[in-house]
């Protein structure tokens, strides 16, 4: 007895279900076995390894509709000297800088300041994933940093403002080893964001991180998640977002009152400017995470500070890539 077969229409139909099934079957098969498969490499440079750092950024400054940009980049070499229990002992040094500033002013104090810093070779000790922990050197880093406030000063004419300088900036010398190492050494401990992570695939992971700096600690909420990964080598892109929690930002804007000429008044009188003042970050940094090393990052943001009448919008692009060294 002979089949009856359905309509031509009917037919194509089924054919076309079954094909979209097989596709779907396929992909999510892909997908699991991508998901499965894909391991983090670790961070692990190899001992007597030589890195360049190259760090450019661009910025562009709106002071109530003035609006200023400028350039700032850095060339510095990362060693790799050895491994300790904790993780690795490593030289940090700024090898090269150029900055340009539309503020003829600012661009005549910075590029002092920046050229007392050059050379300076900081002796760090990072954990396992290549997050500074302490600067070992410290004596010979406040060395170089008074020389730097001096420069500054120096380059007021006005003594009133050259001592006020002096006296914002001193507390750069009140760090220790910790402190130092989240303050002086550029974009190392940002390199680091993008290494030993921990995340798996399809993962948000929300967290939050002060960050120190003489003038007082601020909380940054974070997250962090995976956006492309390669199962066959390990490789990764890891995004992360950032933005200043509100409790600190009161906290840091009451010390930073204080500290700029309010310590001999009463303290409700910062308090009640505060609620005049504000301080928001909102960035996005894009990390490319070769066999388990940070190689390059694009970070953008949008910082808005309006303190004492002035709104100030700054606009930072930030890009930065390391090389192994010639």
């Amino acid at each position: 007895m002979s089949k009856i077969r359905p309509p031509a229409k009917t037919r194509c139909l089924s054919r076309c279900r079954a094909l979209i099934g097989v596709f779907l079957a396929t992909a999510f098969a892909s997908a699991g076995a991508f998901a499965a498969d894909w391991v983090e490499r670790p961070y692990n440079p190899p001992i007597g390894s030589r890195w360049i750092i190259q760090r450019d950024l661009y910025a562009e400054q709106n002071d109530n509709g003035t609006i200023s940009k400028k350039t700032f980049k850095i060339t510095s070499e990362l060693k790799i000297v050895g491994k300790t229990a904790e993780g690795f002992e490593v030289i940090y040094a700024r090898r090269n800088f150029s900055y340009d500033n539309d503020d003829a002013e600012e661009q005549a104090m910075a590029r002092p300041a920046l050229q007392a810093l050059q050379g300076i070779e900081y002796r760090v000790v990072t954990d396992a994933a290549g997050t500074p922990q302490r600067v070992e050197n410290l004596a010979d880093v406040k060395s170089a940093v008074r020389g730097m406030i001096d420069a500054i000063a120096k380059g007021n004419s006005d003594p009133q403002v050259a001592e006020a300088m002096r006296q914002t900036l001193a507390p750069m010398l009140e760090v220790d080893e910790a402190g130092a190492a989240g303050f002086y050494l550029d974009q190392l401990p940002a390199l680091a964001a993008g290494q030993n992570t921990g995340l798996k695939l399809g993962e948000t992971r929300r967290n939050s991180i002060t960050r120190s700096s003489p003038l007082g600690d601020l909380v940054i909420n974070r997250t962090l998640t995976i956006a492309e990964a390669d199962a066959a080598t390990g490789d990764v892109k890891i995004v992360l977002t950032e933005s200043y929690d509100p409790d600190s930002i009161r906290a840091f804007l009451h010390q930073m009152l204080e500290r700029l000429g309010r310590n001999g008044t009463d303290v409700s009188e910062p308090e009640k400017n505060i609620k005049d003042l504000e301080l928001s970050l909102d960035g996005r940094t894009e990390y490319k995470v070769v066999d388990g090393m940070t190689r390059s990052l694009v970070e953008e943001s949008t910082t808005i500070a309006n303190l004492s009448g002035t709104r100030r919008v700054i606009k930072d692009r930030k890009v930065v890539t390391v090389t192994p060294a010639p």
